[in-house]
């Protein structure tokens, strides 16, 4: 708000400037010119800008809330209108809240990628680096065993077709599934568990 209203400040002195000239043109008395160039000069401060510009903000705000965004501050939608450009690292912001891992890479140096949007278990495929789409774990039985050994240690459940735990244990679930070594890993057991502090 500042730097337009310092823009505006500019631009009405040149204005001013050119009517005090052609005033002393046209052969006008100069004092009578000085005096209308200063009557314009006040008339140019911007009193109602602040108020033009805080009427907008509040609309802004108020478009904002309705599309379920809440703005605590009113320099916040001002400032939101200068950004070019966004960098965030917290998931849940600008995401849609949903962790998830792109790649899985086995100790051969074999990678799957998991095209995933959301917790559904229906919901994705695993396909390799040349685009070849992975339906079992007969092929690539270490990704199948990094995806295995990832979903037997976790504490993550399925139940009614729901995944129920952690996030990050999630995936797990949802990539045996994909990968068609769910019911594999339920047949195993774990004995005994041991937790580090």
């Amino acid at each position: 708000m500042d730097q337009l209203g310092k823009q505006f400040f500019f631009y009405f002195l040149r204005v001013i400037g050119l009517i005090f000239s052609i005033g002393l043109i046209l052969g006008r008395p100069a004092m009578d010119m000085f005096t209308i160039g200063v009557s314009l000069a006040v008339a140019a401060i911007l009193e109602g800008l602040p108020i033009v510009v805080a009427v907008t903000s509040a609309i802004g705000v108020m478009r904002m809330g309705n599309r379920n965004a809440v703005v605590k501050k009113l320099s916040a939608v001002e400032t939101l209108g200068c950004v070019t450009v966004t960098c965030s690292d917290k998931t849940g912001i600008f995401t849609q809240n949903i962790m998830t891992a792109c790649v899985v890479i086995s100790a051969d140096d074999c990678q799957a990628e998991v095209t995933r949007t959301g917790y559904d278990p229906s919901d994705g495929d695993c396909c390799l680096q040349n685009g070849e789409l992975v339906s079992g774990s007969e092929r690539y039985p270490s990704i199948a065993c990094v995806i295995e050994i990832g979903c037997i240690f976790n504490n993550a459940q399925l139940a009614n077709g729901t995944v129920i735990g952690q996030p990050q244990k999630q995936i797990w679930i949802l990539y045996a599934i994909i990968f068609d070594v769910f019911m594999k890993s339920l047949s195993l057991l774990i004995v005994n568990l041991w937790l580090f502090k």
